[in-house]
């Protein structure tokens, strides 16, 4: 049963993980379209 347990933690931190990194891609995305924004004016 512990076992299982642990699985189940184990699967979620890894969706947790993956959410993360696709958050992190998405804000660094913005801030390169922001920086560049500035730039331009």
């Amino acid at each position: 049963m512990a076992r299982i347990v642990f699985l189940v933690g184990a699967i979620l931190k890894q969706k947790e993980i993956a959410r993360l990194k696709k958050q992190l891609k998405e804000a660094e995305l913005e801030r390169d379209i922001l920086k560049k924004a500035i730039g331009i004016f």
